[in-house]
């Protein structure tokens, strides 16, 4: 299955390589943890049947528990910004988290709002200033796919498996229960110990 956001740093041209160590008959009797989940290339290509997915990013984590619990209200979100795309609509989304009251908007118009601004900003980015603002400016494509009806329903689906848990913490917490033999991918977010990066 392919992750229905974009995500820097993602993994996907890695799953060939990763795949040889991740495999079906690895994963055999055994849970698997992506504690860093980002756009979930690694853990939503494998589809196994005993995941959990992670993330510190709330309102990433959001959008995945709306996939997972309400499809058809997101779907409706995301066709009316697909609708109402454009340059200045563009900076108007991307300005909500500026107004007091975004915190107070239903969740499924958050998670909207968040994969319409990943399918249509720069490059996938997610950066938030200091005061948590999402401040990326408008990508060049021209046909951004914002809707994307049949992955949603695909990852709802999968989503909703009774082995296929989503949290949301610190990623130490997601793995507390692991076992031996339990599959854990660390693909941690990058730190630099030279100061200036």
């Amino acid at each position: 299955m392919k992750p229905v956001l974009k995500w820097a740093g993602g993994k996907r041209q890695l799953l060939t390589a990763l795949t040889q160590y991740i495999t079906p008959a690895r994963l055999e009797g055994h849970r698997y943890f992506e504690p860093f989940v980002g756009g979930g290339s690694v853990a939503f290509s494998l589809e196994h049947p005993w995941t959990t997915i992670n993330d510190y990013n709330a309102e990433l984590i959001n959008v995945y528990c709306i996939i997972r619990d309400q499809p058809e209200e997101l779907l409706v979100h995301l066709r009316n910004h697909a609708q109402n795309h454009c340059r200045d609509y563009y900076y108007l989304v991307r300005d909500e988290d500026r107004i007091e009251a975004y915190q107070q908007l239903p969740a499924v118009q958050r998670a909207a709002r968040f994969i319409y601004l990943n399918k249509t900003c720069f490059n996938g980015l997610y950066r938030v200033n200091r005061q948590n603002h999402f401040n990326v400016p408008i990508g060049n494509a021209v046909e951004a796919d914002i809707v994307q009806e049949e992955r949603i329903w695909e990852m709802h689906a999968y989503l909703n498996e009774p082995g296929v848990h989503i949290t949301h913490g610190d990623f130490g917490d997601c793995v507390q229960n692991a076992d031996a033999g339990d599959v854990v991918y660390f693909d941690p977010p990058y730190d630099y110990e030279e100061e200036g990066f």
